[in-house]
């Protein structure tokens, strides 16, 4: 290429995109070492990638974006070291835009190194006057957090945001962290401060980019090109004074691989090098599999390559041509994935317990939550709940009475009348409501009585087969799974049915559970039922179940509606005769016809979507026989049962080895990022679930999403499909020979594909709260991190508009309206929900959050609401619990943990971790906390925050002691004056040989026993000046060693 003469500036045209600009730029400036700035009023993404392609190796390619942070990290790139030729996009608005002057930009830039001496408070100073925003979580560029000796920083020029830990006044420690888990990543050596405020912005880019070679696109008539001396302009159309380049623009495929085998023949016929320019791995295989039918296609060079937009030079004898430009795709799915990415950027965080949501406190009643307060700051801190009552009465909460504090749920999601503080109504509600518990614990029990009438079936099983069968498991159980076959086989072996409830999220391992009983059962000699709700479901169990227990004397059968009359009739009679161990089917197996040998064992997977009739009915047909349920959201009716002791529950909440929690994204109808979200899946080989549940409109779903992503492979899977149909398509998906299954609801239950690990749902707004964490949970199933997309519809978030009306407060006066729920607000609410648990393991807590949406549903029966809106769900299911065993005549086993206040500071401090839900969360974790649950917590903490403050210590401490004060029945450790004071409960027996062992070892002018009326007690006086900490934990160690903790 050859350059004209002007005085002023040089023009070039043929240069049909911007693929095409980025290589003239870089042939001509970069390559001879001149940094350059080409300067634009489109889009320059297609640009900026090619610019990645073309550039000489050494050179730097970057964008100046509009944004605040954005831009300042690209100034901090311009003013940054060289180490080869740069290029540099950006928009003609960004020539204008007011600037911090150079020099004033560089002096306020900082730099903090491992290993450097810095105050902690200097550091937030500096932050503060370079313009960062202190938040609870840095979670976008230019915001910091602090915490405890940890400082989190989201330095702009970084893609993760950085934990700088402190000891003292050095900086000790700087690490990446995740966003999502908030767990270190990398160690680092520095963290680049660039400021985000300036005072005075005098400067324009030019004072920037003095040593550059500007190059124009397409100027406007008016813009002053003259102040731009030797600058380069590009056009689209020819010009007289200007220099064709010579390249030219591909033809429009439309995903017509014909006419690209043609146009490759005409290019390679010219002697052109052709090349197909694919983004990833996943879109090169899929090309040249397309390809391999086109013998000039399969002549060309395949490679992965940024390139959006494709171009052809006769001169140079190449031609570049696009997966986009090939299949009519018009965007580029990394830059939309991160840009909607940046702009969803907030967190939504899991927060048990938010200000403003109603509680009970078991002694004073329904109150509204507050947050929390350290209290006695100077002497004695402590953190307080903070509760609101009637008439803004208000209620703090110590620490160690904080289990007396619950989340209110009612029976019908309303909103509950508060309490007033320090009535006596709270007690005449609990004494009605008590009242009622008992009737409620003898239909409990009648109903129990009734399901034991019968003697439970014997299964002795066989140890040594069994064992065999557990040694055979090819996986390593979780917590939860070795637990939950523990509770199964146990309850097996008792003389009552078993009627467990087994919890676990998809892929848990409830089914290798589920196989455990089945096996030591038939190996009883007992047949054992597994309902499903599907016919899928029943194939996929049935495949599940014969290839785990091959090899084992247990025969498994299927009986659905894919069989031949004459296979179910063989089935049945296999059945009736008990040579068939374990069936396997769907409602069928409730057919008149069906006649079990010796039923032991009914097993219902996903009993959530059976209804209350349907297992009623069953239940009635297998009583006398052990039950076994299993679902990752149990409906409420059955969690309500589970809660109130009706059945015995077991929670799976451990994922397997190496499973990641799924990314949910939930937002309105966007094609770019649904085609994007597609795309990306394909690019890594994987396979996407595509719900869509309207059967009538399904075929032109169809045909938008052919338009959309025209290289992928659809199939459509829905109810009113011919059987084999349906079971065909299933099966191809299965087998990889489609890439999106675009199907209604009926893919909820039963098709696990581990290769399929992005799931679109439209319209998620009409579906249950379960049904979209069952959706969610078909895929994320191995280790490759998995992406759900929620879609509603754009109205769906907006506040309405509101309307005056002078005629409301009036109206108020002479009738109350009727409270009616807004059902876009559920809507909202559970797809809010969604994003809370987006963890792995929380079914049973998404559960609980779908009866505060919808209220608590059934219990016993209708007549049970009013009580339960009256104390909520949870108070009411401990009052029925507690009257069940006392009418049982079994004593309430309860873990003691004694109430210890002693003068140190104990407590969680805010600047540790300031925010309150957070604190909250560590607190009942740690009160209920084993030594070794502690130690994981501590380290949690210590990521996070840094390293643990003494008022942290303490409060693990106290918690130890109360514990272990707990099990020798001391209620009570106080310190006053100098003495510590111990209670002990009406159960605890004195043996006779305590006094004299108390007065030999601490003194008999130092012990005195006391009287209380909830129990005896004793006053040991300390030493001058003991630690009383350290004198509580040798009064325990004594009386631990006189007294073995008693029952």
């Amino acid at each position: 290429m050859t350059d004209k003469q002007n005085p002023s500036f040089t023009r070039y045209y043929g240069l049909p995109n911007g693929a095409a600009k980025a290589y003239f730029v870089c042939q001509k400036y970069l390559n001879n070492g001149q940094n350059a700035l080409f300067v634009s009023s489109a889009d320059t993404d297609d640009f900026d990638n090619a610019a990645h392609e073309f550039a000489p190796r050494g050179a730097q390619t970057f964008h100046l974006p509009e944004t605040d942070t954005g831009r300042l990290n690209a100034l901090y790139s311009l003013l940054s070291p060289a180490t080869g030729p740069r290029l540099f996009s950006t928009s003609y608005e960004m020539l204008h835009t007011p600037l911090p002057d150079p020099k004033e930009f560089k002096d306020r830039l900082f730099v903090v190194h491992r290993g450097d001496t810095l105050r902690r408070q200097e550091l937030l100073d500096r932050l503060e006057a370079a313009g960062y925003t202190r938040e609870d979580y840095a979670e976008t560029p230019g915001q910091y957090a602090a915490r405890g000796s940890v400082v989190d920083i989201f330095c702009l020029n970084r893609p993760e945001p950085l934990r700088l830990y402190f000891a003292g006044n050095r900086v000790d420690v700087i690490s990446s962290f995740d966003l999502d888990t908030q767990n270190t990543k990398e160690h680092i050596d520095e963290a680049v401060i660039i400021a985000l405020s300036f005072e005075n912005t005098p400067a324009a880019l030019a004072d920037y980019t003095s040593a550059y070679q500007y190059i124009f696109d397409e100027p406007d008539k008016e813009f002053p090109l003259e102040d731009y001396p030797s600058c380069a302009i590009t056009t689209l159309l020819p010009a007289a004074d200007g220099i064709d380049c010579g390249l030219k623009s591909n033809i429009a495929f439309n995903a017509n691989m014909a006419l690209l085998e043609r146009e490759a023949a005409s290019l390679q016929e010219r002697e052109m090098t052709v090349s197909i320019c694919c983004l990833n791995r996943g879109e090169l295989d899929r090309m040249t599999e397309l390809a391999a039918d086109y013998p000039h296609l399969k002549k060309s060079l395949f490679k992965i390559s940024p390139l959006t937009q494709g171009f052809y030079s006769p001169a140079d004898h190449f031609a570049l041509i696009t997966s986009n430009e090939i299949l009519n795709r018009r965007y580029n799915t990394a830059s939309v994935l991160k840009r909607f990415d940046v702009e969803g950027a907030k967190r939504v965080r899991f927060k048990e317990l938010q200000a403003g949501d109603y509680v009970v406190h078991q002694e004073h009643g329904i109150g509204r939550y507050l947050g929390l307060e350290v209290l006695d700051a100077e002497e004695n801190p402590t953190d307080c709940l903070i509760i609101e009552y009637r008439r803004g009465s208000r209620l703090y909460v110590p620490m160690y009475d904080f289990k007396k504090v619950q989340k209110y749920i009612g029976a019908g999601g309303k909103r509950p009348a508060l309490s007033a503080l320090g009535g006596v109504a709270w007690k005449d509600v609990k004494k009605r409501v008590k009242e009622e518990a008992q009737k409620a614990a003898k239909e409990i029990l009648k109903l129990e009585a009734l399901r034991q009438a019968s003697p439970a079936p014997e299964v002795p099983g066989d140890s040594r087969i069994e064992q065999e069968f557990a040694d055979s498991f090819p996986y390593v159980l979780t917590p939860g799974q070795e637990q939950a076959i523990k509770d199964t086989l146990h309850d097996l072996d008792l003389p009552k049915p078993m009627d467990r409830v087994l919890v676990g999220d998809v892929g848990f391992g409830k089914t290798e559970v589920a196989m455990r009983a089945a096996l030591k059962v038939a190996l009883s000699g007992k047949q054992v039922m597994v309902l499903v709700p599907t016919t899928i479901l029943a194939d996929q169990h049935y495949k599940t179940f014969s290839k785990r227990m091959a090899g084992f004397p247990v025969n498994v059968r299927m009986l659905c509606r894919f069989q031949t009359a004459k296979e179910q009739k063989s089935v049945i009679a296999e059945l009736k005769n008990g040579v068939c161990d374990i069936i396997i089917g769907t409602h069928r197996l409730m057919s008149k016809d069906i006649v079990f040998h010796d039923l032991g064992l009914v097993i219902i997977d996903e009993e959530h979507r059976f209804g209350v009739k349907q297992k009623e009915k069953i239940r009635a047909a297998s009583a006398g026989v052990h039950s076994l349920l299993l679902s990752a959201t149990p409906i409420p009716r059955t969690l309500n049962q589970s809660l109130s002791s009706l059945r015995d529950i077991s929670l799976i909440d451990t994922p397997p080895r190496g499973r990641t929690p799924i990314k949910t994204v939930v937002t309105s109808w966007n094609n770019d990022l649904a085609a994007a979200a597609i795309n990306q899946e394909l690019a890594r080989g994987g396979q996407i679930y595509y719900v869509y549940n309207s059967v009538q409109s399904m075929q032109s779903r169809y045909l938008f999403l052919k338009q959309l992503v025209p290289q992928a492979r659809i199939c459509m899977a829905h109810g009113q499909m011919d059987e084999k149909e349906l079971e065909q398509t299933l099966w191809d998906f299965n087998q990889g020979k489609y890439d999106i299954l675009l199907a209604s609801t009926i893919i909820e239950s039963g098709i696990d594909i581990t290769n399929a690990n992005t799931l679109i749902v439209e319209n998620a707004q009409n579906f249950g709260l379960a049904q979209l964490y069952q959706l969610r949970g078909r895929i994320g199933r191995g280790s490759t991190k998995a992406y759900c997309y929620l879609f509603h519809p754009d109205w769906l978030f907006k506040k309405p508009e509101e309307t005056d009306n002078n005629y409301a407060d009036l109206s108020a006066v002479y009738w109350k309206p009727k409270e009616e729920k807004d059902p876009t607000e559920e809507a909202r609410q559970r797809l809010a929900a969604l994003l809370e648990f987006g963890e792995l393991g929380s079914g049973f807590r998404l559960a609980l959050r779908d009866m505060e949406i919808r209220g608590a549903g059934d219990l016993l029966g209708v007549k049970q609401h009013g009580y339960v809106n009256e104390v909520g769900l949870s108070l009411y299911c401990d009052l029925v619990a507690a009257e069940v065993k006392k009418l049982k005549g079994e004593r309430t086993e309860r873990t003691l943990r004694a109430k210890i206040n002693l003068p140190v500071p104990a407590y969680i401090p805010p600047d540790y971790v300031p925010d309150d839900a957070d604190r909250l969360k560590y607190y009942k974790e740690l009160m209920d906390a084993d030594e070794a649950k502690t130690q994981t917590i501590l380290a949690r903490l210590q990521d996070l925050s840094g390293p643990l403050p003494q008022e942290v210590k303490n409060l693990t401490e106290l918690f130890r002691l109360s514990s272990r004060a707990g099990a020798l029945e001391i209620y009570h450790v106080d310190w006053m004056d100098g003495k510590l004071e111990l209670l002990f409960t009406r159960r605890f027996q004195m043996p006779p040989n305590l006094p004299g062992e108390l007065f030999n070892r601490f003194g008999a002018e130092h012990v005195e026993f006391i009287k209380s009326k909830n129990g005896d007690g004793l006053h040991l006086a300390a030493p001058d000046g003991k630690d009383p900490a350290a004198f509580t934990r040798e009064a325990l160690s004594f009386f631990e060693r006189i007294l073995k903790p008693q029952k």
